[in-house]
């Protein structure tokens, strides 16, 4: 999801948000700027060879890229909420009256933001929960579904082994159809259609 929208998002601070970009984009740029430098073709790319490797790539090589994906999503969130930080608490700047914008003075007093500092647990957290709890869900329905269709599969492989009670049965003599049944202990004849007896 990040991949897709990150594209837009850069965009939109130009187009939407244009004069709080020119008057903070020293600032707001940098963090930004290392997010997509780093991060985000870190995940992109990763995702785009596990996604589309998944037939070249060896099984240990897909564990890789998809563990670099996932590297490149926490850096990224990382620094996107260094940038966001700095919307609420902003830290590391000066204003500049020549040019009527602020310009940054310190990078790691963004990065390391007492609001940053807060809300990336929060958002690792919440991307977890979540994530856990819907794998955990498909993970007990697809073991009940399993345990089921298996404790089915033996109950019918059971009663195809079980010797046939047609055998201890005299043949049905060609006048009638009968369709048999076997159901638990007995065996039952079941007359569909007498043929007709000419007289």
């Amino acid at each position: 999801m990040g991949v897709v929208t990150g594209i837009v998002q850069e965009f939109q601070f130009g187009m939407n948000w244009s004069d709080y970009a020119r008057f903070v984009g020293d600032i707001f740029g940098a963090p930004l700027a290392m997010e997509g430098l780093l991060s985000f073709f870190l995940e992109s790319t990763f995702i785009g060879l596990w996604i589309f490797g998944w037939v070249r790539l060896s099984p240990r090589l897909r564990l890789v890229s998809i563990w670099l994906a996932a590297t490149g999503t926490f850096i990224s969130a990382c620094f996107i909420l260094a940038a966001n930080s700095f919307v609420q608490n902003p830290v590391g700047y000066r204003f500049n009256p020549d040019t009527n914008r602020v310009d940054l003075t310190d990078i790691w007093a963004v990065l390391t933001n007492k609001v940053t500092l807060v809300t990336f647990p929060h958002a690792i957290a919440a991307t977890f929960l979540p994530g856990g709890g819907f794998v955990s869900v498909c993970r007990c329905g697809g073991w009940s579904a399993t345990r089921t269709w298996t404790a089915t599969r033996h109950a019918r492989q059971q009663r195809l082994e079980r010797p046939s009670c047609s055998s201890r049965r005299p043949r049905t003599p060609h006048t009638a159809t009968h369709a048999y049944a076997t159901c638990g202990t007995g065996y039952f004849a079941l007359t569909l259609r007498a043929a007709r007896t000419s007289s």
